[in-house]
Parts: structure tokens; sequence; C-alpha cells
């Protein structure tokens, strides 16, 4: 992992309020479609021109995807719902959201039930999928209850403990690795902080940036001193099916252009409220690792 620092963006107005406290993603629309609008659609995926972009995410994970209250309606959004709505108008497709279980996202995609997975998913060895190039790179943090907030300051201080991480993610093979015995997976990330604010978890290991947005909303939680290592960059990329090389080019060519206007930093800090947000954009981390 590249511990990037993040460029400062300066004059950026926040445009929507963060929302935290929904921990049930499961109840709306598990396994069935919709649109960021909220309406059905029965249309094949991947109907070309003015046809539907089926994208699956799990909206348990702000930043990246969540639910709020949008006009009166209960609806997903967040930085990956912004760039998949990027995606689509590039595309000149209307797009149609899915939310499930992470750990099933890149099953359903191989089974074609989505042209895409954008759900802050690390290029990882052994996912059955194409990955495009990454738009975001990762820091992991440990997000405790405050008052437990000194007594993680090495990695060993883990081993043993209960310590959380996402069923299917790279943060469950975290958890395994230095919580041993300990590691509770779980799959469901807000269910996980309501364990750790709570006491049934005394640590969740998950993205930087997912710690803030639980420390923001519950101020009895804090974020551990304790450095997680990561064996590689932990760049984060959009999934697309294996052999899918038409649909594969075209989201990197979209990714090129949100790289280059540095969209994707606005959209996170548009849903967390903040400019450190550790650690940023590929071409941003790339810089500062090179120093």
């Amino acid at each position: 992992m590249k511990n990037g620092m993040w460029k400062k963006a300066a004059a950026l107005v926040l445009g929507a309020a963060m929302v935290m406290g929904l921990t049930a993603c499961g109840s709306s629309n598990i396994g069935g479609g919709t649109t960021a609008a909220g309406s059905e659609s029965g249309s094949e995926a991947g109907s070309g021109k003015n046809g539907v972009l089926k994208v699956g995410l799990s909206a348990d994970y702000p930043p990246f995807e969540l639910y709020a209250e949008v006009d009166g309606k209960r609806q997903m959004v967040g930085s990956d719902v912004k760039l998949a709505e990027y995606i689509a108008d590039a595309l000149d497709m209307e797009l149609e959201l899915t939310d499930m279980s992470f750990d099933g996202l890149i099953g359903s995609l191989d089974e074609g039930k989505f042209d895409l997975v954008i759900s802050g998913m690390t290029i990882m060895e052994g996912r059955k999928c194409e990955f495009s190039d990454p738009y975001y790179v990762a820091e992991q943090a440990l997000l405790v209850k405050k008052e437990n907030v000194d007594k993680y300051a090495e990695l060993g201080d883990l081993m043993g403990q209960k310590i959380g991480g996402q069923m299917g993610a790279l943060q469950a093979d975290l958890a395994s690795e230095y919580a041993g015995d300990g590691a509770q997976i779980v799959g469901n990330v807000q269910d996980m902080v309501m364990m750790v604010a709570e006491d049934k978890l005394d640590g969740l290991i998950c993205e930087k940036c997912v710690a803030q947005s639980a420390v923001a909303k519950n101020p009895d939680l804090a974020i551990a001193s304790v450095q997680i290592p990561v064996d590689d960059k932990n760049e984060i990329a959009v999934c697309i099916k294996e052999g899918n090389t038409e649909m594969l080019e075209k989201v990197n060519e979209v990714i090129a252009e949100v790289s280059k206007k540095n969209l994707y930093g606005d959209w996170m800090m548009e849903y967390l409220g903040t400019e450190d947000i550790g650690a940023g954009t590929t071409e941003e981390a790339t810089e500062e690792a090179t120093k």
C-alpha cells in the first residue's frame, strides 16, 4: 500500500449530507436492479447505446457507497455512485444500480447479472474479473472505541483481539493475519461499526476514509495509531466480466478522464466532508511515493 497524501482542494462546496446510521443495506432490492432514481428496469445488461448499464455494489461503505435521503427518497449515493453515473453518461446508457452483499458481487458479475462492479473493490489476485485501471489508492486503518485508542499502537496489540473485517474483502484477510483466532468476519461493514460502538468488537479494519466517516458520525469512536500494512498497492478499480475487453477499454478511457480532472477526490470529499481522506488518486499517490 502506498500511503500517498491527499492534495488539498480549495473552494469545494460540500453538496450532500453524510448518512451513516443505516446498517441493513440488504433490505433494499438485494438481487433486484434499481436505477439511481429507484425505478425498476428489465433491460438486458450491456444492451448497447441508450441501453442499461447494470452496476453492482454493496451500499454499506461510506463514503464510497451509502444510503441517504435525496429529495425525500432513500437512494444510494457516494463517490462510487458518482463514478458509475459518470461512466453511464459517457457511454450514453441508463444506469441501474443493484445493492447486494459484498462477497456476492464478483460471482454475480461472472454470471452476467452486472456489466460492472464499482464497490471499493481492491485489485487482488484470484478475483474472477478484469480490473480497470485503478481510480483510488486506499490506506487501511483500525477503528476502535475512543476510550481504547491507546491500546493499539503496534500490530502485535491486535493478536487475539476481536478484530472485524468484511467478508470477501481484503480486510478479512488482514483481520485474520493480524488478529489470528480473534478475527471476526462479517458481511456488512456498518454492522461491524455498530459492534465496535457497542463493545462487541475490539476494533474494525477498514479503509481509512471509511473509518473517518464512522468517526464523523459517532464521536465515541476513533482511529488507532497502529499502521495496517498490506503487501500490495491497495489500488481500487472497477470490475468487468472476464473477456469483455471492449467494456474494459471504454471504462479505462473514462477513468483516465476522471483522474485527469481529479473528479473522484471531489466526489469523495462531498460525502466525507474532509480533505484528509487517505490516501488519494493513483496519480497523486504515485507522485508522493516517488518523491
